[in-house]
């Protein structure tokens, strides 16, 4: 799965990319390999709920920023270091999202996405 969200990862400053449901499950994460966040000691699900409605969202906390872009079947989050411009990052969302449409399709993850 790495491959899907290769290029988002290649910018400098991306710490990593969370793909969730609706419901705030992960269905894709990938960290950069210079990272030191936990990703699974983040309440997803508080998160979605608190910014319920929104196409595009930008967080900014201490240590850096979160892009939250909803997609069809739920959100890519991107964790990026504060210096990091937002609008490259939304570019190679864009390329991304037919991406992960096609991993809708597939067979093998096809029950990730029933509702």
């Amino acid at each position: 799965m790495k491959e899907v969200l290769k290029d988002i990862l290649e910018i400098d400053g991306v710490n990593g990319v969370v793909v969730l449901t609706d419901e705030g499950k992960t269905i894709l994460k990938e960290m950069s390999s210079t990272t030191t966040i936990k990703l699974d000691e983040i309440d997803w699900k508080l998160i979605i709920d608190a910014i319920l409605g929104h196409r595009e969202i930008e967080l900014i906390y201490e240590n850096g920023m979160l892009y939250v872009r909803k997609i069809e079947f739920g959100y890519m989050m991107v964790l990026v270091d504060v210096y990091v411009q937002l609008a490259i990052i939304r570019l190679n969302c864009d390329i991304v999202l037919p991406s992960l449409k096609n991993l809708k399709g597939n067979k093998s993850y096809k029950h990730l996405f029933k509702k």
